[in-house]
């Protein structure tokens, strides 16, 4: 049969949850901020998706700027990054 549906019947986000997913914004409100924003938004996205809160992984991706998928260093988290957006 079918697999169940991670995205179907999400519970409402928790206080930590918002409160996670709002914290990046301190980090993108400036540009020389990137790097920390990448290395937090990465740390954060493996939380939601590890969680099965995929939504709140998505509306994370969405709410970053597109500038963050120009950042080449370190490596393996602008890889791991430019994973997530697609």
């Amino acid at each position: 049969g079918l697999c169940p549906s991670v995205i179907a019947l999400q519970a409402t986000p928790s206080d930590i949850e918002l409160l996670l997913l709002r914290s990046i914004e301190w980090t993108t409100f400036e540009d020389g901020s990137y790097d920390t924003a990448l290395g937090h938004a990465t740390v954060i996205l493996r939380y939601f998706l590890g969680a099965r809160r995929v939504p709140l992984a998505k509306n994370l991706v969405e709410m970053l700027p597109r500038e963050l998928a120009s950042i080449d260093q370190p490596e393996e988290r602008a890889t791991e990054y430019l994973h997530y957006r697609r």
